[in-house]
């Protein structure tokens, strides 16, 4: 089964974070979301069986670094057969916007959908994903 691992952790040294993401082979992410809250989560993806052990293993790593683990939550790639144990479904749109981009017109569509906009900080590159 293929699924994606997002572990969201409460720390004030983000350099730290990225070199602790680097060593287990994880992707740093830094959301600041609408509410003017930044957030930090790690992103991996896996192809095996058990999600629960790697989620539980990946949990473990982090909080043995010093970590709060402040959430944790398993996505499952839509090719798959949906499991009774998940909670909800998510996607995300990865867009790339030109300059002059209308963002009021993007924004009002999202709405429109209760489509959640937030910006991604990842390798030093600005994304904006919806939600």
């Amino acid at each position: 089964m293929k699924f994606e691992i997002n572990v969201t952790v409460l720390t004030n040294n983000i350099n730290q974070f990225k070199k602790d993401c680097e060593i287990l082979k994880i992707k740093p992410i830094l959301i600041d979301t609408l509410k003017n809250e930044t957030q930090l989560m790690t992103s991996s993806k896996y192809d095996c069986e058990d999600y629960n052990k790697t989620l539980t293993t990946l949990k473990n790593q982090l909080t043995s670094m010093g970590y709060d683990v402040l959430r944790s939550k398993v996505e499952k790639f839509p090719d798959e057969i949906p499991n009774k144990d998940f909670l909800y479904y998510e996607s995300h749109l990865r867009l790339k916007l030109k300059k002059d981009f209308n963002f009021e017109n993007l924004k009002r569509i999202c709405e429109l959908r209760k489509f959640h906009i937030s910006k991604i900080y990842s390798n030093l590159l600005k994304n904006i994903i919806i939600k």
